[in-house]
Formats: structure tokens, C-alpha cells, sequence
């Protein structure tokens, strides 16, 4: 088991790694990570999730904004978040939660910042939400 985690851990390519650790089963994220579609997998299976969130709305509203689809979203605690894939423990991440008729936004990496947008969905707030993360992964 040390030896399929250093291996894991150097980079060993998946095929190389599945064949070497023939107990070590990868899930879908894994083999979307050794094509180079990861943003695309995690897009995927949490549109499909049946599992239900506060977020599932926003998160279908924003996923019609093909400029989002090339980052990493994430669901945690009414958050939604993204991050340039693949994701890390240092990255920066724009994370939104919809708050009455505006959405609360905090933002983290060299500078952190919270703050509050007015305006929800029905006043184009969806569109500022869209602007903001572009910018702030531009």
C-alpha cells in the first residue's frame, strides 16, 4: 500500500499505475484526471447528482455559461466554489452561496475577501456572478 501511494504521489501514469496495483481500483474523477478532463467529470456528475443541495439551482443556472465549464466546481456546506483544475490545498477559490435576493462571495488565494452582491437572478445578478469569477480567475 506505501508503494501505490508514493507512486500515486510521483506522477506514475494511471494505466502504469492500475497494471502495478492491480487492488487499487480508480474511480471516474481519476481516469477523467489522466485524460485531462477533470472540470468536464466533476461538471458532469454533479449535474447528475440526485443528491440534494441548496445549491443545485444556482449551480444549473451557472452551468449554461460555457466560460464556468473550465473551471473545477465544487459543492460543500451551501457553498458552490471554483478553482482552476485540478483542484489543491493552495488554490484559489471563488466560492458563492445564494443569500436571499443576493449571493454572498468569498473569495481566497493571495488576497482574501468577502462581500455581498445585491441583486439575484431575476436582476441579472446571474450575469455579474459570471463576471466576477471570470475576472477573478482572468
Amino acid at each position: 500500500m506505501v508503494r501505490a501511494v508514493a507512486a500515486w504521489r510521483d506522477g506514475l501514469p494511471l494505466d502504469q499505475y492500475v497494471s502495478s496495483f492491480p487492488f487499487m481500483k480508480p474511480g471516474e474523477l481519476a481516469q477523467a484526471f489522466a485524460e485531462g478532463r477533470i472540470a468536464e467529470a466533476r461538471w458532469d456528475a454533479l449535474l447528475a447528482s440526485e443528491h440534494p443541495s441548496s445549491c443545485r439551482p444556482l449551480l444549473l443556472r451557472l452551468a449554461a455559461h460555457e466560460e464556468l465549464r473550465r473551471l473545477f466546481p465544487s459543492i460543500s456546506y451551501g457553498d458552490l466554489s471554483f478553482a482552476f483544475p485540478p483542484p489543491r490545498p493552495d488554490a484559489r477559490v471563488f466560492s458563492i452561496r445564494e443569500d436571499g435576493d443576493g449571493y454572498r462571495v468569498r473569495e481566497s488565494g493571495t488576497e482574501a475577501r468577502e462581500y455581498v452582491l445585491g441583486g439575484g437572478q431575476d436582476s441579472g445578478g446571474d450575469q455579474e456572478i459570471v463576471r466576477r469569477i471570470t475576472g477573478f480567475f482572468s
